[in-house]
């Protein structure tokens, strides 16, 4: 369904905000250990959901990566997977099927479709 850089991507935002909802920054070697990612292709991810906006960062030796506490609970999956992926996965089938349609509609076509109209 997701690329494998949107899974990364997903789970990186998830242990950021774990540790946000601490107060605590987390660097991004930490993240590429949680996420059992090459730490360049983490670092490049990261780089990616800062400038959506989706987590923050700050440089030096208190720095690290985190999400605003009141934007936690205001972050959608939606918006990582268009950070990371684009639209593309809106526009077809959630499962990745070729013969998925509104006739023939795979196990999450109807609940995918809302996210779609919306």
């Amino acid at each position: 369904m997701f690329s494998k850089s949107c899974n990364y991507a997903i789970k990186a935002t998830i242990f950021i905000a774990k540790h946000s909802l601490e107060e605590k920054k987390v660097g991004f070697v930490d993240i590429a250990k949680e996420i059992d990612s090459p730490q360049a292709f983490t670092a490049k991810i990261l780089q990616i959901l800062v400038k959506a906006g989706i987590i923050e960062s700050v440089k030096g030796v208190n720095g690290g990566f985190y999400i605003p506490i009141k934007r936690i609970k205001k972050t959608f999956l939606v918006e990582i997977v268009d950070a990371i992926d684009g639209d593309a996965v809106f526009h077809g089938c959630g499962l990745g099927l070729s013969q998925c349609s509104e006739t023939h509609p795979c196990p999450v076509h109807d609940k995918l479709k809302v996210f779609v109209m919306n």
